[in-house]
């Protein structure tokens, strides 16, 4: 599984965290799947305590048909792809 985090955004007052995360192996994914990696990524974020904003912590799926090819990526989308294969759960 990778994810693709991108930098805090502000809308209305409120700071945001999004990742999106997909399957490299395409097989569908799952409520628990964006629970499993909210989870891991949640206590991390805690643990690490880097952001000093309070915010909120959105993970979503791409969906199947959104998957990025290779050719679609730019190259820091790259670098935080294979660093999110370390939430790979096998």
């Amino acid at each position: 599984m990778c994810w693709i985090v991108l930098p805090l955004q502000k809308e209305a007052g409120t700071h945001y965290l999004r990742a999106f995360i997909f399957r490299k192996d395409e097989q569908d994914m799952t409520v628990n799947d964006c629970a499993m990696v909210s989870r891991r990524l949640s206590k991390w974020l805690d643990k690490e305590d880097f952001i000093a904003e309070e915010y909120i912590l959105e993970v979503c799926s791409l969906g199947f048909k959104d998957n990025p090819g290779a050719e679609e990526l730019s190259e820091v989308e790259e670098e935080l792809l294979s660093e999110g294969e370390e939430a790979s759960e096998e």
